[in-house]
């Protein structure tokens, strides 16, 4: 039952994280197409910033220096986006057998935790670069917009796949309906069975039949 709650629910958890994903990945794309193809800068140095001087204002936003060209400014976010498409990809494939990611969950809770570690980071460096005056109007703002909105989603689905791959599902229902997982007082008897009590030093039966009143 655990499994299979599992199974159910992560899968509309996992598409959305995809669908999340892929914005980020957009706003990415969009981010170095323009610093690459001459339409704002030269594509060597950030948005028309010269390497002798800081005029992209990065140092704010973190992760990023004024002195990367543009074409490897955003390296380390293609990195995150190629390793949470490999997490994704290979919880879809766990997610279809019939216990789907539950047989594995320890894995998963490590990958999506690392993965929703490393979009908080792209979170806080998109917001911040929010304010550089590179990206404050036309196309370089609409990217840095989808890719900050993508991070940030992408953050909620990890840990919507946190909740959902971490939790107990089979614990959760026997909790809700009242049951408690311990052995009865009197293990070994159901009620109204009757049966013979030992005690020590006394032979098996001497005290004769006792019938058992707990609960089964």
């Amino acid at each position: 039952m655990a499994g299979m709650m599992t199974r159910v629910l992560s899968w509309p958890t996992l598409l959305f994280t995809f669908a999340t994903w892929a914005v980020f990945l957009a706003g990415i794309a969009c981010l170095q197409h323009n610093c690459a193809d001459g339409t704002t800068g030269t594509g060597q140095v950030p948005y028309g910033s010269t390497p002798s001087t800081s005029t992209f204002g990065l140092n704010g936003v973190f992760g990023w220096s004024p002195t990367v060209p543009c074409t490897r400014l955003f390296r380390f976010y293609w990195f995150i986006i190629a390793f949470l498409f490999v997490t994704l990809l290979g919880a879809f494939i766990a997610a279809a057998p019939k216990y789907g990611l539950s047989s594995s969950r320890p894995f998963w809770i490590g990958m999506f935790s690392l993965n929703a570690l490393l979009y908080m980071i792209a979170s806080e460096a998109m917001l911040s670069a929010l304010d550089v005056t590179t990206f404050t109007v036309g196309q370089p703002q609409s990217c840095m917009r989808t890719a900050a909105a993508g991070a940030i989603m992408t953050v909620a689905g990890c840990i919507f796949l946190l909740l959902t791959i971490g939790t107990d599902w089979e614990n959760r229902g026997r909790h809700r309906t009242g049951e408690e997982r311990k052995a009865p007082a009197g293990v070994g008897y159901r009620r109204g069975e009757e049966g013979l009590p030992t005690t020590a030093g006394t032979p098996a039966g001497t005290a004769g039949p006792v019938t058992y009143t707990g609960s089964a």
